[in-house]
């Protein structure tokens, strides 16, 4: 069930953990993608109805990941001091946000107008609530 990994201060890494968090996103991407709207009041925008009985509770996923992923960063800090614990986390995060904000960035400044338009219809139909965003975004 464990495998030896590099990975925090010798630690084990626990694949089942892995496979539960591969299950929660999964689930979540199955909401957005399947099932695209309120699950209350029986008001419902069904992307693919055949996958409605288990794509409605998709959205489960997200408290799933974030206690998985609080255990995990738990059990990564384990034997280490706060002060190796942080420069770790920093070092592992902060180039990636980096790299994120500055392609957000680029491609923000890079797009057209018509580009932005297209990419929030399609067909003629909106499919996202991107007008005020992009509206705030691009002024």
């Amino acid at each position: 069930m464990r495998q030896a990994t590099s990975q925090g201060a010798g630690l084990a890494r626990v694949q089942a953990l892995d496979l539960l968090r591969l299950v929660a996103v999964l689930g979540v991407i199955l909401f957005h993608y399947g099932f695209r709207g309120p699950t209350a009041f029986n008001v419902t925008h069904v992307a693919v109805p055949e996958l409605t009985w288990i794509a409605r509770y998709g959205f489960l996923g997200v408290p799933i990941f974030f206690v998985i992923s609080g255990f995990v960063i738990a059990y990564s800090a384990e034997g280490r001091t706060a002060t190796t614990f942080a420069i770790a986390r920093f070092s592992r995060i902060y180039p990636c946000f980096l790299f994120c904000m500055t392609l957000t960035f680029t491609v923000t400044r890079v797009r057209t107008a018509a580009f932005r338009h297209n990419i929030c219809t399609m067909g003629g139909q909106s499919i996202c609530h991107c007008d005020g965003l992009a509206r705030d975004l691009y002024r």
